[in-house]
């Protein structure tokens, strides 16, 4: 039988308990591909976040991360997650595209990186692992049957984190 694929495209916010599902954001370059699964409801969460800050607006959440944070575990738990229970991993921020005038370098998949971590730390949570940086694409898989994330690269194979 085929997994239930579920794209997660750029801007994206998904949530999905369908058995044996898969949640997937293809080609995070300085994207952050961020996931929250509970291991006791099966119930997954997947954003595929574009910049670091922005302003909320109804339905676009999970373009930015000072939205898409709060948004994926206020969504995990208004579907009956306990937020000690939820397991949040990211993935992706990585040198693809820097900002003109930024200094030493810093560029805009560090700065998701970093305000996905602020959030987090905000809500009183951590990623549990986290695979960012680099100058290189990922797409990022979540298995809903296992909570296993897995990352998936064009030159450097795959693995899961």
């Amino acid at each position: 039988m085929e997994p239930n694929i579920i794209a997660v495209g750029i801007g994206e916010l998904k949530f999905c308990d369908t058995p044996g599902a898969v949640l997937i954001s293809y080609s995070l370059g300085s994207c952050i591909g961020l996931t929250a699964y509970d291991p006791a409801k099966r119930l997954g969460a997947m954003a595929h976040i574009l910049l670091p800050r922005g302003t909320p607006v109804r339905g676009d959440e999970g373009k930015c991360a000072n939205t898409c944070v709060p948004a994926i575990i206020d969504g995990m738990m208004k579907r009956g997650s306990r937020k000690a229970g939820i397991v949040v991993k990211m993935a992706g921020g990585a040198k693809i595209l820097a900002l003109a005038g930024t200094p030493n370098g810093i560029c805009i998949g560090q700065q998701n990186q970093a305000a996905v971590t602020q959030e987090l730390e905000r809500l009183g949570l951590r990623a549990a692992a986290a695979d960012c940086g680099g100058d290189f694409g990922r797409t990022v898989r979540l298995f809903l049957d296992s909570g296993v994330v897995e990352i998936v690269t064009a030159t450097r194979g795959q693995w899961t984190i």
